[in-house]
């Protein structure tokens, strides 16, 4: 499957923001295959789903964030508990060895 062709979605929002603009008081400016109606109609999708992708990035970042506070001290947590299992069980111990042959693979997504 052949990938989209990246567009630079703030001129072409500036763009059509000024053809509408122009447009709206030249009434008779004609084009073949679309008219005034067609072209603000679809400027306004645009934009909302401009908007709709900004409101869920927004929504994302803040996941993140979440994720990566708990990431630290879930991490730290981690590393304390194994000390201080090698210092109760000791170095040796089955318990111990469980929890230190963590396996250190990245987590798909990161």
């Amino acid at each position: 499957m052949k990938k989209p062709q990246s567009h630079d979605l703030k001129r072409i929002k500036n763009e059509a923001a000024k053809v509408l603009k122009v447009w709206k008081t030249n009434r008779e400016f004609r084009m073949s295959d679309a008219t005034f109606e067609d072209f603000d109609k679809l400027s306004e999708e645009f934009d909302e789903a401009l908007n709709k992708i900004e409101s869920q990035n927004r929504e994302l970042n803040e996941m993140r964030n979440t994720r990566d506070l708990a990431a630290a001290k879930l991490d730290q947590l981690n590393s304390r508990a194994r000390s201080g299992m090698r210092g109760y069980f000791g170095p040796k111990s089955s318990q111990y060895m469980q929890v230190r042959d963590i396996d250190l693979t990245p987590m798909p997504g990161r």
